[in-house]
């Protein structure tokens, strides 16, 4: 191997260097809008206030930002959120209250530390475990997989609560074809 030194000087010139690589700049608009002043944004509360440059949130009714700080950390909070509706779940923060869109549930995490409720119908899964989530994603992934080919997946815990299905009440695995007039009961996945 070739070993290549630097005199003192040029190693601290390297450094002093400004990088070459250019750097992504992030595009907050999706979000957030800036606004030079508050004769600009319109907003009385922002011309009362004497606002120069700041920021008011697209998404969130009334939210305003001094500090371009409190609105990266803003916009992440949205964008964390986008990446966790994707997987089929919505992200609630210490700050948010997930009992005003969840009100019949008791969820032991509201207000006390991240966490994501799954927004699938008849599911009421709870997790504060991104991989968790992206686990019970690639259920709810399969399900509809299954069910695109026209059956329907009954786990242990469920019941399929059907009078001519040999597995009911065994608290099995199994699968129903869901074509009309069809009564086919299988557990092994492979026999779709």
């Amino acid at each position: 191997l070739m070993r290549q030194t630097l005199s003192p000087n040029s190693a601290e010139n390297l450094l002093n260097q400004k990088s070459s690589i250019p750097q992504p700049t992030i595009d907050y608009s999706r979000y957030v809008r800036r606004f030079g002043s508050g004769q600009e944004c319109g907003s009385s509360y922002c011309k009362e206030s004497g606002y120069r440059e700041h920021f008011h949130c697209l998404d969130c009714s009334g939210r305003v930002f001094v500090k371009k700080e409190e609105m990266i950390r803003h916009f992440k909070w949205h964008k964390k959120r986008d990446e966790s509706l994707q997987h089929g779940f919505m992200r609630y923060s210490p700050t948010d209250d997930c009992m005003e869109r969840h009100p019949l549930r008791h969820c032991p995490h509201n207000r006390k530390q991240t966490h994501y409720h799954c927004i699938h119908d008849n599911c009421d899964k709870v997790y504060i475990s991104t991989s968790d989530v992206q686990m019970h994603a690639n259920f709810h992934r399969k399900d509809s997989a299954i069910i695109q080919e026209g059956f329907q997946r009954f786990r242990a815990t469920e019941s399929c609560s059907t009078d001519y299905c040999p597995f009911a009440g065994q608290r099995t695995t199994h699968f129903h074809c869901r074509r009309a007039g069809c009564r086919y009961t299988f557990k092994n996945k492979a026999d779709m």
